[in-house]
């Protein structure tokens, strides 16, 4: 009897632990794509005053930095680079 509630208090401690996980992911990626927009934004302003190919650098970075589940974001660094003058 002992082992058994020992059993379901540790599987229900699992679950809470990995449940808490899911929600913290979630939270961080949300904190990610927030940056993410912050530095487009940015860039888009040109508000650190880069030269055209200094900033296409700067979006390729970040391209590959983003998490970008919907691909908003490639969408938005691709019209940046396609549209950048010096």
């Amino acid at each position: 009897m002992k082992k058994t509630i020992k059993l379901i208090i540790v599987l229900v401690l699992m679950m809470i632990a990995f449940n808490n996980c899911s929600e913290t992911k979630d939270a961080i990626d949300t904190l990610n794509n927030l940056e993410c927009l912050e530095k487009l934004t940015r860039y888009s302003n040109n508000e650190d005053d880069l030269t055209c190919s200094e900033q296409i650098s700067q979006l390729q970075s970040l391209k590959n930095s983003c998490p970008d589940d919907d691909g908003s974001i490639q969408t938005l660094i691709n019209l940046l680079v396609e549209t950048c003058e010096d």
